[in-house]
């Protein structure tokens, strides 16, 4: 297994795009996917670990930070056997411990020379759905949007 990847942050970029529409597929098309796909030997140095995370707020969006509570949070860490230094990461929202060894090992295979190219298409055509939904979503909000306008008496 060798990277495909020259800087760090070319790297960096593309597992940012890659971690953050696989974390928003629902997870039985991740699996599914992951289930058919043929894989190495991958070595789990961090076995899927549940836990909890704290989260944080801001009234309105652009306030000053609060602690709005805990959430569940499950995380792995895979590595190639080819010690080449490659780790796939794996961190949801939740208790699916499946789900986030499959992102780990996706993580991983998406940096591969041979593999990568493969894995992007699919995350590519994950990322066009998501695209899609968040469209039809605000377009659901915006036809629902209603304006108000205040009107001044006049001054006494």
């Amino acid at each position: 297994m060798q990277s495909r990847f020259h800087s760090v942050d070319a790297l960096r970029v593309a597992r940012l795009r890659w971690l953050g529409t696989c974390v928003r597929v629902p997870g039985d098309e991740v699996r599914h996917y992951w289930e058919g796909f043929e894989r190495p030997d991958i070595r789990v140095l961090k076995a899927p670990e549940v836990g909890l995370v704290m989260t944080q707020g801001r009234t309105h969006g652009t306030g000053s930070p609060f602690l709005f509570g805990e959430a569940s949070m499950t995380r792995c860490v895979v590595g190639d056997t080819e010690g080449l230094g490659l780790l796939g990461y794996g961190q949801i929202l939740g208790r699916d411990k499946g789900l986030a060894r499959a992102i780990a090992d996706l993580d991983l295979l998406a940096q591969d020379v041979e593999l990568g190219p493969q894995i992007d298409l699919w995350i590519a055509a994950w990322a066009d759905e998501l695209q899609a939904l968040d469209r039809a979503e605000a377009e659901r909000v915006q036809a629902t949007r209603v304006d108000f306008l205040t009107l001044v008496r006049g001054e006494d």
